[in-house]
């Protein structure tokens, strides 16, 4: 538990930024609270909340879960997400 890539909660993604950097995150909220400015955000909490809510709004989107039109967030790209594969 608590702000740690080893988190019981995270999840592994991989996401493209519109400029074509690849990241490979273990721990998403971790990963948005160290580069909020990459998004042109504050350093807070409230845009962490944002970064990570985009993400997932994304996400549900690439499921195909209803009411969800936008498979990016700000121009990023989920490239893929769940569990890392060894």
């Amino acid at each position: 538990a608590g702000r740690f890539e080893t988190n019981v909660n995270a999840k592994y993604w991989v996401i493209e930024s519109p400029m074509g950097d690849v990241y490979e995150i273990d721990n998403l909220t971790l990963w948005a609270r160290k580069h909020t400015e990459l998004f042109g955000k504050l350093p807070c909490e409230h845009s962490v909340g944002q970064i990570v809510h985009g993400f997932y709004t994304a996400k549900r989107a690439i499921l195909g879960k209803p009411k969800q039109h936008t498979p990016t967030y700000m121009g990023w790209q989920i490239l893929k997400f769940g569990e890392k594969s060894s």
